[in-house]
């Protein structure tokens, strides 16, 4: 059996009969995979004496080196795609990189806030990396990225856009049978070390002050539904729903005004289409840079601006179109 030269590292390789994962190892490998991993305890061992995650982090990555470096010989890999952002996918670009017989590409999904040197997104080390614009490429430089050249190429989910869009048009006719408007909040980069949970929730509280106001729905776009239980509860209002689907712009593109945390990847990518959009930065994480760019998605950061700035924009009876911030992605419409 044999395998293509091309493969996309999502942890899997071949198919039907051929499929396994890349993790596995032969048995004929063990003695070398022992001795690696035993190279691996004493070239790390200095972590250890900081941090026990860090030094188990270290020898998880060390061990997919062996197993990565075993499989590109074994089946000849000429070229590696990755789309996915993970570990293995990292050490896969990785290895690639220090074998000239291989061409590494790699893609990105997260938008990414300010220069850092210790992202995934911002650490990649392949030969091309596929960049949604001029935003990424400036933070990308700005990171000393490794990565040996970009090539602009826009939101790599854009295929699905005009889907979403047609689906939430669905969602949207349904809606204003009974609301007047309708906001989408992305809670995406609302984690604890950006926002303090009790800044996060008084955020939400002071939109859904504002939806009351103009009888307009509020979609919440959600990764973990646990979170929000205890506020639902406390709430006791049908005009807040959740959505789960993961990476969907389907309500977002069909809404009056689309609201994020810091410079939330799926409400900027709103904005690309059309849709207005207003980010809610406290903390002042997002790179200075990012209001600099023509038609830049406003960032506010304090909860009476963003009040006043959603009740701008829901005084139009009709959405407005806002125009598009080619820095994000220049080929969006």
């Amino acid at each position: 059996n044999t395998l293509p030269h091309a493969i996309i590292l999502q942890g899997i390789a071949g198919a039907g009969k051929d499929k396994f994962h890349i993790r596995s190892i032969y048995w004929r490998d063990i003695f070398l995979f022992y001795s690696h991993m035993f190279s691996g305890v004493l070239r790390f061992y200095w972590a250890a004496k900081i941090s026990i995650d860090l030094y188990s982090d270290l020898l998880a990555r060390w061990k997919y080196i062996f197993i990565l470096q075993s499989f590109f010989t074994k089946y000849e890999v000429k070229v590696i795609l990755s789309n996915f952002e993970s570990t293995i996918s990292q050490m896969a670009l990785a290895v690639a990189s220090d074998n000239s017989k291989i061409t590494s590409l790699d893609s990105v999904w997260s938008i990414g806030f300010g220069p850092t040197e210790i992202a995934y997104t911002q650490n990649s080390q392949s030969d091309r990396y596929f960049l949604w614009g001029s935003w990424h490429h400036d933070l990308m430089m700005k990171s000393n990225v490794k990565s040996r050249g970009h090539i602009i190429a826009g939101f790599i989910g854009d295929a699905y856009i005009p889907l979403m869009k047609s689906s939430g048009k669905k969602f949207r006719d349904q809606q204003l049978n009974i609301f007047d408007r309708i906001i989408t909040v992305f809670d995406s980069g609302s984690s604890e070390d950006r926002v303090p949970e009790i800044l996060y929730f008084d955020y939400l509280k002071a939109i859904m002050l504002i939806a009351e106001e103009f009888n307009a729905l509020v979609v919440l776009k959600v990764k973990n539904t646990n979170r929000y239980s205890e506020f639902i509860k406390s709430l006791n209002t049908e005009r807040l729903v959740l959505h789960f689907e993961k990476g969907s712009l389907a309500t977002a593109l069909n809404s009056d005004v689309v609201t994020g945390v810091v410079n939330s990847g799926l409400a900027s990518v709103s904005a690309v289409h059309g849709r207005q959009v207003i980010l809610y930065d406290p903390n002042k994480l997002v790179w200075d840079k990012w209001e600099s760019y023509r038609n830049s998605c406003p960032i506010v950061r304090s909860l009476p601006d963003l009040q006043k700035s959603l009740r701008d924009q829901l005084f139009n009876e009709i959405p407005k179109v806002a125009p598009s911030p080619k820095y994000i992605d220049p080929y969006g419409d």
